[in-house]
This record gives structure tokens, C-alpha cells and sequence, in this order.
């Protein structure tokens, strides 16, 4: 019996520090997951079956990437200006997810941002940055160009795809 105590008190041990740890971990590395979520294929369909009857438009890019720069603002003003009849997020093909979290410093980004992965990138054929791609109702592309576009462009993309 005395041998089965001494497991049980090993087991119990081993689980209690396994909490400890998991409650205890890094904070920061939880706040960036939470502030920059995963954004795989899988992640991208569900997000766009949820959003079935709101058209979206996906922005791929890097925060090394100028031009890429220059695009956020732009969509921050459509968000503002349509963020109830289009969903605008961003998808940042960074390799690694301390590059947001250097880029925004501590700031909360205005629109949604996710961490992609290779896997969508290649799915979604990125083969430079920044690359829009824009979905209809029914989360079929609709349209999927690289570069950087003016708000005029946008506006009217935004129209097309909401039916305006």
C-alpha cells in the first residue's frame, strides 16, 4: 500500500505543478495570441462560413513591407466608413509573431489582425505583398490582386461586393 501512496502522491505532484505552470505562463505570449490569433485555412473558412451574407476583404502583408504600410490606413478609413456592411481584416505573414507585437508596441491594432501561416498564404497564391483579396456573401472570391490601393478603389471594390 505504502507504494501506491508514493505513486499517488507523485501523480498528484506531477499534475499540480502541470496547472501551476499552465496558469503561471508567459502573460505577454498569451496577450499576443489573443491580440494576434492564428489564421490558418481551416481558421479562414470557419471565419468566412460565420460571416455567410457579409462580404469581406482579406489583406495579406508584412510589417517589413512598405507598401503594406501605406494600405492600413486606407483600411482603417473604410472600416470606419463601412465596417457594418463589410468585414475588413488583415492577415500578416510575418514569420514570426513578435514582428506585430513590435510593430503595434503595446498598441491595439484598429483592425482585426491575424498571424497567418504559409499554408494560406500559398492557398490564397501570395506571391508578393500587400495582396487584397475580396469575398462575396457567399465567401467566394470575387477579386485577388497584389499591391497597395487608394481609398477611391476601395470604396468602390466595398460597393461591388456589398451590392451597392
Amino acid at each position: 500500500m505504502t507504494q501506491f501512496r508514493r505513486m499517488a502522491a507523485v501523480l498528484t505532484l506531477a499534475f499540480a505543478l502541470t496547472v501551476i505552470g499552465a496558469c503561471s505562463g508567459n502573460g505577454a505570449e498569451t496577450a499576443a495570441t489573443e491580440d494576434f490569433p492564428h489564421m490558418g485555412v481551416a481558421e479562414m473558412n470557419t471565419l468566412l462560413a460565420d460571416s455567410q451574407g457579409k462580404p469581406a476583404i482579406v489583406v495579406f502583408w508584412t510589417t517589413w513591407c512598405p507598401a503594406c504600410k501605406q494600405q492600413l490606413p486606407e483600411l482603417e478609413k473604410l472600416l470606419a466608413e463601412r465596417g457594418d456592411d463589410i468585414s475588413i481584416l488583415t492577415v500578416s505573414l510575418d514569420e514570426k509573431r513578435e514582428a506585430l507585437e513590435k510593430f503595434y508596441a503595446g498598441k491595439k491594432p484598429a483592425l482585426p489582425t491575424y498571424w497567418g501561416d504559409g499554408e494560406l498564404a500559398r492557398a490564397y497564391e501570395v506571391q508578393a505583398i500587400p495582396k487584397l483579396v475580396a469575398f462575396d456573401r457567399d465567401g467566394k472570391v470575387v477579386f485577388s490582386r497584389p499591391g497597395a490601393f487608394p481609398l477611391g478603389m476601395l470604396r468602390k471594390l466595398a460597393d461591388q461586393i456589398a451590392g451597392n
